[in-house]
C-alpha cells in the first residue's frame, strides 16, 4: 500500500502537466474551429463577389470591345484625314513608276480650275497594294496622301462639284479615303441616298456616317 500511494503521489504531477496540455489543446481546437467557419464564410462571400464580377464583367465586355472598336475606326479615321482615293486612273499611266506622286501632281494641275493652288505637295501616292489586274478589268485605286489638309479638301470639293472629271480621255473619280467599317456603314444610306437625289436634296455625310439632308 505504501507503495502504491507513492506511485500515486508520483503521477499526480504528471497527469495535471497532462490534463492541463489536453485542456490547452481543446481551447486551441475551439479555436481553430471558429477561424474555420470564419474562413469558409469570407471564401463564400467571396465566390459570391466573384460571381457578381463575372456577371457584370460578362454585360460589360460586348460594350468594351464596341467602344475600343469604334476608337480604333476613329484613329484610322483620323489618320486619313490627308488622304483621297482616285478611282479611274488606267494601269500603266504611271509607265513602271512605283512612286507617282509626280504623275498625280501633274493631274491635279491639269483638272484643277485657275485660281487654284499650283503644284500641291503631296508626301506620296501608290495604288492599292492588290495583284495587278488582268485586261479590261477596273484599274487599282490610287491612294494620295496630301502634305495640307486644305490642299486635299480643295481638290474633294472640286471633284464633289464637278458633274464629270476627265483627265486624258479617262473618266476620274475622286473620294475621300475612308476606313472600311465607315464605308460599309455609309452603304447602308444607299435607298435614303438614291431617294434623296430623285428628289434633288443635296445630301452629305458628316463623319463617321451621320446623314446630311
Amino acid at each position: 500500500p505504501k507503495e502504491i500511494g507513492e506511485l500515486k503521489s508520483n503521477l499526480q504531477g504528471p497527469l495535471a502537466s497532462i490534463a492541463k496540455d489536453v485542456s490547452a489543446i481543446q481551447q486551441d481546437i475551439v479555436v481553430m474551429k471558429q477561424d474555420i467557419k470564419e474562413i469558409r464564410s469570407r471564401l463564400g462571400e467571396a465566390e459570391h463577389r466573384i460571381s457578381g464580377l463575372e456577371g457584370v464583367m460578362a454585360e460589360v465586355k460586348p460594350q468594351i470591345q464596341n467602344l475600343m472598336r469604334k476608337k480604333l475606326i476613329d484613329l484610322e479615321g483620323r489618320s486619313r484625314r490627308s488622304n483621297i482615293r482616285i478611282f479611274g486612273i488606267e494601269e500603266g499611266t504611271e509607265q513602271g513608276q512605283k512612286d507617282l506622286v509626280p504623275l498625280i501632281q501633274d493631274m491635279i494641275k491639269e483638272i484643277m480650275p485657275a485660281g487654284a493652288s499650283q503644284r500641291m505637295e503631296l508626301e506620296r501616292a501608290h495604288r492599292v497594294l492588290i495583284p495587278k489586274p488582268a485586261a479590261g478589268q477596273h484599274p487599282r485605286v490610287v491612294t494620295v496622301k496630301f502634305l495640307r489638309f486644305r490642299e486635299k479638301d480643295e481638290v474633294l470639293n472640286f471633284a464633289r462639284n464637278s458633274k464629270k472629271v476627265q483627265w486624258h480621255d479617262m473618266d476620274i473619280e475622286i473620294y475621300l479615303d475612308l476606313p472600311r467599317e465607315v464605308v460599309e456603314e455609309r452603304r447602308s444610306f444607299a435607298d435614303v441616298r438614291q431617294l434623296c437625289r430623285e428628289k434633288n436634296y443635296r445630301i452629305g455625310f458628316r463623319y463617321p456616317a451621320i446623314l446630311r439632308i
